[in-house]
Order: structure tokens, then C-alpha cells, then sequence
């Protein structure tokens, strides 16, 4: 695909509530015209496009794009009938994914690039906005001749769903200024409340941009109703993303001096935490609801509102799905839909056990037991109005876009995370740990510097987090009015962050066979102290560890020394390319680079950490990866697409249409006991996992927090007139 070809695709994906007929789109010094065919619009429309047009700068290099019909014929009746244009749409909604399903199923049954772009073109403006990117996505990650495409960061795309209602309310109101006078909207960190509230105090975390993205974009990779079969290790992926992302929520709580999160546990009645996330959805003209403290759940039935329509669900279904749940665990055997039994006693079972929970389609008896995940976040995400009697729109936790933001989702989660935990925790204790000749001798850290954040700390085993700021352009995501006197231009948004500082492992490794052998580097991290600084027990701290990297080196007999830089972690995706990037690289490209989809976002590697520095346990173990690659899997363990190109990651976000590389449960070697009955061990700590196995190393660092903030340089000139917004 060469540059002309992919930035008509690029400029389809501005303003996605805008009919794609109106105003040019691309911000450079070319702007792009879409000329749909007359019967594709309605008389009033076609008198709109030629009017509108008459707006247009003489001086203006317009390119227009014919969109004719595609080869394929195709029908949105039901679509739109299922999940109408102006409704707030959810990908925990089974009606609204299986109809997403139903278009992305015409954009992959058109048979060249050329019909999937007509098609593209052509469905936009004629279904939910938000559906309508979710089908394109999954399409652009599955279609073949649409690899090398560079997909705008998903934030400028949809902006309301990232940044709170003020901020852009207030761009729009600017926007009506010439673009070189239009001021960035310099958002408040601490926008939508205050530390009265104790978990306002990581709104950094909850309400990130990058993660609350890398959320979105993993349940498109993977939704709930994937048929049967078709995603590698489906549960294992879905067990493991969250709680991994769970192991993150909890250290950050550590880090700020508040208590890990209490599951809420199904049975309950109460939900004490409130949530007022300000967010607000252009395309349906809706305020997402809040939630006050100590809140009472209940079933719902919203059958008359036409942006759920979902079955009546009373609370005690959900309950009867997860006590069936537990006692298919603590028997040892699920319920087959057709008759029969399925063992949960293998390795096997945690996949089968999630998708219990997680109410997949490869769940055994999926009628028996429920849809818990999804209906749970349903049930939390309506609340405040059950039966539609105030014809309020969802809460956040409706939304896997916007659930991130809600306190409730962790707790939520870390109840569900409980099932497979249990399930695991019935299997025996891993005896093959142990990699003879393969002696890991010390493992440090090394940081980098940046000379805008000035710190004494030595370098060694010290890490640094501090602040940043990165713009957000909004007006390639929003429908701002536009004239021939301001013009199209930028409009800014400025939103902090929290980033590090790079640093680089050194692994010193002694191979003590006589042959070249390749190892598998597993690197993960968790805070060594609990919430009275006593250190944690090896049996609550195995559930703390986060994975923060996993390649592959070759090791020569004698000594090695490994090296990796924090930036080529395996698990993480770069800040997210925007429009104006992919409009200024017209050169010839390697096409090497993909669409940045799914991964944990890169400046939130590191946990926040303290300002007196946060102890935590850095540990190191080597596999043999003739033992861990599958075979069977095109995609080679631990590989890393070059620098600075999008990539995703394999440990989160498992394979589409392959088999996951690693052979070894995700995870591994926390994901099982390390002896058993392994919680009246409180006297183990990970230095006794550690010391009997000469392949694996554990050493403490620190991770100090500097209250410095400094610029990305990304977007809007640093030096320019700026309007903070603040509650």
C-alpha cells in the first residue's frame, strides 16, 4: 500500500460524526474531497456537498477520491435497526458486538482493497460512528491486503471518549478564532475530583489515555463472542491481560499509600466507591452517568431504551452463575452443554475457567453458567436507573473504552480474576524449574538520563518516574464549525501524564554446557513491601508480579552479558501516531509498520514509585526456547519489530489467526502455588522460590517519583497562548 493509497483511508477516519461528503479533510497542504455516487445521497444532501464546497479557499490543492459501490452488495437494515446512529454503543452489549459482527463480516467479504475501501466508504455515514470503527479495526487487523497500515492514535479519533466534556467544549468554543490564534486547552490533572475522595488519588492511572485505549483496542482483538476456535489460548489472554493490569492497580495503590483493592464480590449489595467520570459522547449527545457513594445494585430491564435493549436480568441470576462457577472449580469438572463433564484439573482448565466467567463461546454450558463478566459491568453500569425510568444514558463501566475509569472495575475484576486463581491454585506446584548448567549471576538496572528532569540518585538500580505532557488534536475527532475564515487548523488539547525515565537491563548469565544455547528472558517486577511496609510473603506477592519484558538471546558457553533497553519491551506499544505524522511521511516507508493496536502503553512501564524511592523485587528467569516456541506458530518467541515502528504485544494481547508462541502457561512460573497448601508459609519470601533454581534472579530496586513535568513537543508550539481548564 503506498502513501496515496493509504491517507484516503487516513482522512476517512476524521470526524466520524460528519457526513463523509462535506468539508475537505487532512490538515497539510493537500486536502481530500469524497465524491460518493448520487444515489448514494439524498437530494438535500448532494445540494449540501455543492453549496458546502463553495466555502472552500481557491487556493486550496483539493484531490478528489471517487467512492463508487462496491462489487459485493451488502444490507444495514438490521445493523442500524439493532444499534441506531445516535445511540451510545458498547462492546459488552451482545445485540450491539454480534451486529458490529455483522459488519465487519461485508468489510472482509469484499474481495480487493479497492471494494473494502468503497465499502468503508460507503457504510460510514450510514451506521453508529463508534460500531462503524470497531467493524473497520477489527477488519484492518484481519484483512491481509490492509498490513502495513498506520491507524491514527485511536484518542484523535475519538476524543470524547478520552478527554473530559469541558475540555473539548471548550476547544469548540475557541475554534471559532483563526487557527494560528487559537489557544491549547491545558487540562487539569486533577480535573475530575479531589483527594477527599482517596481513589482520586490515581485518576493518573484510571483515567489514562493510553490505557484506557490499550482497553478498547484489546477486547476488539478480542471480543467475548469469537466463534469457537478461532483465538489461540482465548481465556489464558483474557485471565492474563487483567491481571496483569490488576498486579499494576494495586501497586499504584501501594505507591500512594492506600490498601490493595477489596474484590466486590457478586453477593454484595453495596457498591461504596462513587464515580463522576465528565465524560460526554458527541454522536449521541449524552453525558455518561455517575454514580454516588454506597450505591445499591439491582437487576435491570431496560427493554423501551434504544441504546441498550437489553433482556431483563435480576441480581440473583448472576449470583445462581457464580456460585455455579465456584462449585464446577471446587468439584474439579464443568457441566458440558450437550451432556458430560470437562476436567478443571489441568492446565487446560484455567482456559476453560475463564471462559466461565468471561462468557465466551468456548465456555462449556454457557447457558448454565451466564454471562457474568459482561452482565456484571452492566448491571454497575446502570444502576442509577435500572428500569430506564429516568431515561438516564449508561455509566462508564457499560463501555470497555471508559470502564477503566471507575474504581468499581478493579474491584469487579479482581473478583472474576478469584475464579481462575482458585482453579490454579488445585494444580500441582511446578517441579521442572530448574534449567541445569544455566546460572543467571546478577541482574541490575542501569538508567538513563534527560537533562529536563534534573536528579543526584545514582544511576544503578535506581528508576525514575515523573510527569509529561503530550498534546491531542482535537479536531480531527470532533465536529467543530468551520468556515473559510478560520479554516480547518489544529485544536489543541494538552493532557499530562505519567512517563520515566529509559534505563537498560544487564543480565550476567554463565552457560555452563558446551553448546550455543537459545533462553528465553522472563522479566517481571512487583513491590516488595505491603501496606504496613512489612515485605510480602511469596504467597501474596506472586499475585503482585507484572510482567515488563520477555526475548530471546542466544548465550555462548562462558559468561554472557544481556542487555535490553526499557523502550524494545515485548510488552508495550509506543504513544500512538497521529494524523499529521502519517500526513507528513510521504516518503517511501519499509512498510514494516503496522497499525499500533494492542498493548500496554509505554510510559506507564513503570509504576509510579514514591518520592523517597518504593522498594521493589526486579526478578529474572531463563527458559529453554527450543522447550517454550510452539512449533506450530508463524511468529517467532520474543521477537521485536525495529525501533520506532508499531508493533503489539504477544504477552496481552495474544495472536490473530496464529498460535500463541510460548508454551509456558502466561504468567509463568507465579501462576501456581510454589508448595502446597502455600498460604500457612508465611514465612517464604521470593528469595527462597528464587535460591534453589540457578536459572533465576531476584534483586531489589527502587523507583522514585520526581514531581517534575515536562513537554512531549508532539503537537501545539510549546510557547503558545493557553487556556487551563480546571472543574
Amino acid at each position: 500500500m503506498d502513501y496515496n493509497e493509504e491517507i484516503r483511508f487516513v482522512c476517512m477516519l476524521e470526524r466520524i460524526w460528519e457526513p463523509l461528503y462535506l468539508s475537505p479533510r487532512g490538515h497539510g497542504t493537500t486536502k481530500y474531497l469524497y465524491n460518493l455516487p448520487a444515489d448514494h445521497l439524498q437530494p438535500y444532501e448532494t445540494q449540501a456537498m455543492v453549496e458546502l464546497r463553495k466555502l472552500i479557499p481557491p487556493a486550496t490543492t483539493i484531490v478528489e477520491v471517487a467512492v463508487y459501490k462496491p462489487s459485493v452488495p451488502y444490507d444495514l437494515k438490521s445493523i442500524q435497526e439493532t444499534v441506531p446512529r445516535n445511540v451510545l454503543f458498547s462492546e459488552f452489549h451482545e445485540r450491539h458486538l454480534s451486529a458490529a459482527d455483522d459488519l465487519t463480516r461485508i468489510l472482509m467479504g469484499q474481495p480487493t482493497r479497492t471494494d473494502f475501501f468503497n465499502a468503508c466508504a460507503l457504510c460510514r455515514d450510514s451506521v453508529n460512528p463508534h460500531l462503524w470503527i470497531h467493524s473497520f479495526t477489527t477488519a484492518l487487523l484481519r484483512r491481509a491486503d490492509m498490513r502495513g497500515f498506520r491507524m491514527p492514535a485511536v484518542w484523535e479519533i475519538m476524543p470524547d471518549m478520552f478527554i473530559e466534556a469541558k475540555a473539548w467544549r471548550t476547544a469548540i468554543q475557541h475554534s471559532i478564532m483563526p487557527a494560528q490564534e487559537r489557544p491549547v486547552i491545558v487540562i487539569d490533572k486533577n480535573f475530575t475530583g479531589s483527594n477527599l475522595n482517596p481513589n482520586h488519588k490515581l485518576a493518573y492511572y484510571m483515567e489514562d489515555i493510553g490505557i484506557n485505549t490499550h482497553h478498547w483496542h484489546w477486547h476488539i482483538v478480542n471480543p467475548f463472542n469469537a466463534p469457537k476456535g478461532t483465538v489461540d489460548r482465548k481465556g489464558e489472554v483474557f485471565y492474563y491481560m487483567h491481571h496483569g493490569m490488576l498486579a499494576r492497580y494495586n501497586t499504584e495503590r501501594l505507591a500512594n499509600g492506600l490498601n490493595r483493592a477489596v474484590p466486590f464480590d457478586i453477593h454484595s449489595d453495596v457498591i461504596e466507591e462513587a464515580c463522576f467520570a465528565k465524560l460526554s459522547i458527541q454522536n449521541a449527545q449524552a453525558n455518561l452517568a455517575g454514580r454516588q457513594e454506597n450505591s445499591t445494585i439491582k437487576g435491570f430491564f431496560r427493554k423501551k431504551d434504544p441504546a441498550t435493549n437489553v433482556r431483563h436480568e435480576e441480581l440473583s441470576i448472576l449470583r445462581s452463575w457464580a456460585d455455579r462457577i465456584v462449585e464446577a472449580i471446587d468439584a474439579g469438572f464443568a457441566i458440558l452443554e450437550g451432556g458430560g463433564r470437562v476436567d478443571l484439573r489441568t492446565e487446560k482448565g484455567t482456559e476453560i475457567v475463564t471462559a466461565m466467567w468471561e462468557s465466551s463461546f468456548e465456555s462449556p454450558h454457557r447457558n448454565y453458567y451466564g454471562v457474568l463478566h459482561n452482565f456484571g459491568h452492566s448491571t454497575i453500569g446502570l444502576l442509577h436507573d435500572p428500569d430506564f425510568r429516568y431515561k438516564e444514558p449508561p455509566a462508564p463501566m457499560y463501555f470497555a473504552g471508559m470502564s477503566l475509569r471507575d474504581p468499581v472495575f478493579y474491584r469487579w475484576h479482581q473478583y472474576l480474576d478469584f475464579f481462575t486463581q482458585r482453579q490454579k491454585d488445585y494444580l500441582k506446584p511446578y517441579d521442572n524449574l530448574q534449567w541445569t548448567g544455566i546460572v543467571v549471576n546478577q541482574i541490575q538496572v542501569v538508567r538513563g538520563e534527560d537533562s529536563r528532569v534534573p536528579i543526584t540518585l545514582g544511576r544503578i538500580n535506581n528508576l525514575v518516574t515523573h510527569w509529561m505532557q503530550s498534546d491531542i488534536e482535537l479536531s480531527r475527532g470532533l465536529d467543530f464549525g468551520r468556515t473559510n475564515l478560520n479554516g480547518l487548523g489544529s485544536v489543541w488539547a494538552r493532557a499530562t501524564h505519567l512517563q520515566h525515565l529509559p534505563f537498560t537491563y544487564g543480565i550476567q548469565v554463565t552457560n555452563q554446557t558446551r553448546a550455543d544455547v537459545q533462553a528465553t528472558v522472563r522479566i517481571f517486577m512487583a513491590p516488595k513491601l505491603d501496606e504496613n511496609e512489612d515485605k510480602f510473603p511469596y504467597y501474596e506477592q506472586r499475585h503482585l508480579f507484572f510482567e515488563m519484558d520477555k526475548f530471546t538471546v542466544n548465550l555462548h558457553p562462558g559468561e554472557n552479558i544481556i542487555t535490553q533497553k526499557s523502550e524494545n519491551s515485548t510488552l508495550t506499544v509506543p504513544w500512538g501516531q497521529t494524523f499529521r505524522e502519517i500526513e507528513r511521511d510521504t516518503a517511501t516507508l519499509t512498510r514494516t509498520q503496522a497499525m499500533c493496536s494492542c498493548g500496554w502503553p509505554d510510559h506507564l512501564l513503570l509504576p509510579r514509585g514514591k518520592v523517597d524511592g518504593m522498594p521493589f523485587d526486579l526478578f529474572v528467569m531463563l527458559t529453554n526456547t527450543q522447550i517454550d516456541q510452539v512449533a506450530s506458530s508463524r511468529r517467532q518467541l520474543g521477537t521485536l519489530t525495529p525501533k520506532g515502528t508499531c508493533r503489539d504485544s504477544i504477552s496481552y494481547c495474544g495472536m490473530i489467526d496464529e498460535k500463541f508462541p510460548d508454551s509456558r502457561p502466561m504468567g509463568y512460573p507465579f501462576d501456581r502455588p510454589a508448595v502446597a497448601d502455600e498460604s500457612s508459609n508465611l514465612t517464604m519470601f521470593v528469595e527462597d522460590f528464587v535460591s534453589p533454581v540457578s536459572n533465576m534472579a531476584v534483586a531489589e530496586i527502587k523507583i522514585f517519583n520526581i514531581d517534575k513535568t515536562i513537554l512531549r513537543g508532539n503537537g501545539a508550539p510549546e510557547n503558545g497562548r493557553k487556556i487551563y481548564v480546571t472543574p
